[in-house]
Parts: C-alpha cells; structure tokens; sequence
C-alpha cells in the first residue's frame, strides 16, 4: 500500500515574525513529498501581498551550487565522458590552473595530482583560510577541510577536456526539461556594455549593464536577476586605480572591465557573478532547486546513489575538533560526493547516510537544503539576508529532523541557529573561531618536517600594488 502524500510543515507567521525581527526581507522555500509532488512558499517580511513574488524569486544558492555541480560530474561519469580515476592533472596541471587564475600557491602543489572523490568530499586539504590569498593545504590530505578550490580546478578540467563551458555542459545535463527541469537557473549569464540612455523612456534589454561615469563613481542600470530595473552606483574606490572615467572605453575594453563591474552587481544582488564558478556562482528559485532534488532522490542508479556512502566522517575535521564540537556529534556527521551526511548508523565506514544535506553563505544570499534519503523527501528554502541561516530551525526541523548537523555547523562557522540572543551567540561564537584560528597559525608556523619545509620557497617579488593586503601565516607564495 504506497504511503500517502507528505505535506511540507512550515509555520509562515512564525517565519515571517522572525524575517522581520532578524532583517530577512524575502525567502523562498521548496518541499518535495514522497509521491514527487513539489510545493513552495515565498515569505515576504512585509507582509502576504509580497510572498508570490518572493516564492519566484531568483536567489544566489551559493554553496548549493556545490551539489549541483557533484551532480554534473557524476552524469559525466555516467555517460563515460569521465571516470573516477581520471588522470586530472594530465589534462591540466594544478599549478597550470593556479597561473591561469592569478592564484598564489606553493610550489610543492605545481603538479600536484587530485582525484575526483577527494575533491568532492572535500578530502584534498587544500584551501584558502580567511582573509589568505595563497593555496595550501590547511589539513592532511584525506581529512575534511572544506575548499571551492578544489572544485574549481576540476571545473576547468572538464572544461579542457570536454570543449564546453561549465554553462554549456549544465543546460544539457542539468537544467533542461528532460534533465532536472531547471528554467530559471544558471551558472552565469553574458552580459553586455552600453551607455545610460538620457531618455528614461528608451525600453532597456535584459543582461546588458548600462553605465555612466560620474564624480561618485561608476553608475549603472540592469535589469535584475527577477526582472526589475535597479539603479546603482560603484564608488571609484571599489573599482582597480587604471579603471577608465570614460564610457567608450570601459565598453571597448569591455573584457577587462566587465569583471570588476560584475563582482559589485553580483554582489548588490542584481547579477550573477563575474564568472561561472562551480562552487558558488548558481542563480535559481527554489523550485526549480526542488526539481532538481527530486531527479537525484528517484535515480536508481548504483552511481548516483553512491553519493551518499560515506567518504569521511568529521572525527577527520581539524577545524571542527578544534573549536570543540563534540566527539559524539563528529562521529555521526560525515561527507560523501557532494553531499553534507548524517548517519543513524555507527559501524564502520563506509556507511550509507539516513540524510544528506548542504549549506549556502555567499555575500547577502543564505541557504539550506535536506533530504531524507529512505522517505525520499526534501526541503530547500533561500533566503536575501546575512541572517538568513537563522530560519533553518523553523523551516527545515519540522519536515526533516537532522540530530547533529546543526549543532555542528553552528558551532563550526559560528552562525547562531536559534533566535534567542543570536547576535550575541554569534559574537561569542566567532571569538572561538578566530582564538583557534591563532592557535592554529602558530602551529603551523612552528612545523618543520618535510612535508612542510618543502614549501618554504623563494619566490618572484610583487609589486606593492598587488600584494595581498593581509598577512599570510606561511612563507610568500609562488606567482
């Protein structure tokens, strides 16, 4: 007998009293049952007359972007464009890649090999660390330390090795109605240069940036990500110093520029980002996330359902352990390709997750996504907010209960999950993680075994205007 329908369970004057007090203006949530009906809810702060349009939205999914594109990657694998043992660095080397993107690195990482499960369980141990602007390994190879990095190195190689764009190969295997039926999404879009008309009546065309150049700064009119005109202006300090104060020449030297431009818009929450980027760059409404997660849940296939076998449980998560998340909650917790999971289980690796999950923090846009594997239910909700992670608790709680992963994330990032005194929660919570974060520079400083002292190279000296302004805890890296 098929069980019947699950109904996504959200309290919305409770959500919206806390959008109001927390300055969360919109959010969207997505439910999928267990027959694959899919239902969503907008949520306005300002009151009902708002909440259709919140609900259709396009929001910045951030981090979720990550599990859309482990998606991808597996559907390559699947239509054998790519294997699991593909020889990456053959295709493009790390440091290739590092010199292409203007990243600093360490030497010892110039033909470093990386494997396609590392680098989606966030296994490598490479990274960034706050405000570094260097690539290093910040935990042993084969314990957790999540990195974009990674992701955007086999981003590229499949770039190389297929001829397609990141875009490209998603509109067919992804966001296509006979894929996951994602309308509204998109890695990047292209956009165009032109002037700032002088009559406000001229009818403006969608994805192109107009601009003017004024004594403040760069000025601007777009179309947004949901269709509305916004003005804006890019003050000249947020801009590089050889920027031009001309318009024909920012729009001549449109492929210099147009970046620069972006990352502000993108930033204001009017464009996507300046370039497509695998682990954070996706635009889309919660339903079209939703459809998404309902082709992942209902595909059969041993290898899409080998996303949520445990790779590594978070007992290997350095950073974790050092701002005292509980041994008993780190056990429970793990990663698979993809995916955050949460186990009921106990044995020995590799276990099959009860439920998986993702975050998303980039800029003003949060996020959340859970999926309860055996009842094949997920919920996704988006939110244009700093704050918007303090709503998790309400939305996905009452529809999928996840019993270590919010008090480990909560712990971990420091982002307060409950209403009661969250800023000051918050507060309390960062200061751990920057104590630990000086503990943990000084440990590194003071190695001096081989697998650090390798590192320790000269390297080509920058000019003082291209000098990373903050100060890494390791050796200056190679450019």
């Amino acid at each position: 007998m098929q069980e019947p329908e699950r109904a996504m369970d959200i309290d919305v004057n409770a959500i919206r009293e806390t959008a109001i007090r927390c300055d969360i203006s919109d959010t969207s949530i997505a439910f999928v049952g267990n027959q694959g009906a899919i239902t969503a809810q907008g949520i306005n702060a300002s009151g009902e007359a708002g909440d259709n349009a919140a609900k259709n939205k396009v929001y910045g999914a951030a981090s979720l972007s990550k599990v859309v594109f482990a998606y991808l990657v597996l559907k390559l694998i699947q239509n054998d464009i790519l294997t699991f043992d593909e020889d990456l660095d053959k295709i493009l080397s790390f440091g290739s890649f590092c010199k292409q993107n203007d990243f600093g690195y360490y030497p010892a990482l110039e033909n470093i090999k990386l494997d396609i499960k590392s680098i989606l369980s966030h296994t490598t141990g490479l990274g960034t660390f706050k405000n570094e602007e260097i690539i290093k390994h910040q935990s042993e190879p084969g314990n957790y330390w999540y990195s974009g990095i990674p992701l955007l190195y086999l981003q590229k190689v499949i770039e190389a090795k297929t001829g397609l764009s990141l875009e490209e190969l998603a509109k067919k295997y992804i966001f296509g109605k006979e894929a996951c039926d994602m309308p509204h999404s998109t890695f990047y879009r292209e956009y165009d240069l032109a002037e700032i008309p002088d009559n406000m009546d001229v009818k403006l065309q969608p994805q192109t940036l107009y601009i003017k150049p004024t004594t403040e700064g760069l000025s601007y009119r777009v179309i947004d990500l949901d269709g509305q005109i916004k003005d804006n202006i890019i003050p000249w300090n947020n801009l590089p110093k050889n920027f031009p104060r001309n318009t024909d020449e920012i729009i001549q030297s449109k492929k210099t520029f147009l970046p620069d431009i972006l990352r502000f818009a993108c930033a204001s929450g009017h464009t996507t980002k300046e370039n497509a980027h695998s682990a954070n760059s996706l635009f889309t409404t919660a339903e079209d996330y939703a459809n998404f997660l309902k082709k992942w849940m209902n595909d059969e296939s041993d290898l899409m359902k080998s996303a949520f076998i445990e790779i590594v449980d978070m007992r290997k998560d350095d950073w974790a352990k050092g701002v005292g998340v509980p041994a008993n909650d780190l056990k429970n917790i793990g990663w698979g390709c993809g995916w955050g999971l949460e186990f009921t289980d106990n044995s020995d690796a590799p276990r099959k997750a009860a439920k998986a999950y993702h975050t998303g923090d980039m800029n003003n846009w949060r996020a959340f996504v859970a999926i309860d594997i055996d009842q094949k239910i997920a919920i996704v909700y988006f939110a244009n907010s700093p704050n918007g992670l303090i709503l998790a608790d309400k939305i996905i709680t009452p529809n999928i209960k996840l019993e270590y992963v919010f008090k480990y994330f909560s712990r971990k990032y420091g982002f307060a999950l409950e209403e009661n005194d969250w800023q000051n929660v918050q507060k309390k919570q960062f200061e751990a993680i920057g104590q630990w974060e000086a503990k943990r520079t000084q440990w590194k400083a003071e190695q001096t075994d081989d697998k650090w002292r390798d590192l320790k190279t000269e390297h080509t000296e920058k000019s003082e205007e291209e000098r990373p302004t903050s100060t890494p805890s390791f050796p200056p890296p190679k450019k």
